[in-house]
């Protein structure tokens, strides 16, 4: 993002850099759980898997428990699309943010094979 760091405007906006093709977190996780082998009858509601989180609160155990007011406050909002950045500025300023597109099947199941190489996933 060296254009954006390095771009001539005339005062110091605030950026929001995401990539700016929404696009559904269904998708996304359906192509994950397909990556990691994990059947859809496996899947839980979101609410759910935080009740199996606060039931664990060693947070050795269960990394998840440190992040768990984020979890309960503010994730949903956040990864269902109900906050929408404003790109306009970003975008104006970045050719690469203007020419990003959605991620593909084929990037996202090379994200997670590469997070399955560096044994992120276990």
């Amino acid at each position: 993002m060296r254009e954006i760091l390095f771009a001539r405007t005339p005062s110091r906006p605030i950026l929001h850099l995401e990539n700016p093709s929404r696009q559904p977190w269904s998708e996304i996780l359906e192509t994950i759980g397909a990556v990691l082998d994990i059947p859809r009858q496996r899947s839980v509601p979101f609410s759910d898997w935080l009740l199996r989180v606060k039931a664990v609160p060693d947070a050795v155990a269960n990394p998840c428990v440190k992040i768990l007011p984020f979890l309960e406050d503010e994730f949903l909002r956040m990864a269902t699309g109900k906050v929408v950045l404003d790109m306009k500025v970003a975008t104006s300023i970045s050719s690469t943010m203007r020419g990003s597109a959605a991620i593909t099947e084929e990037q996202l199941r090379s994200y997670v094979n590469n997070w399955k190489t560096e044994n992120f996933l276990e």
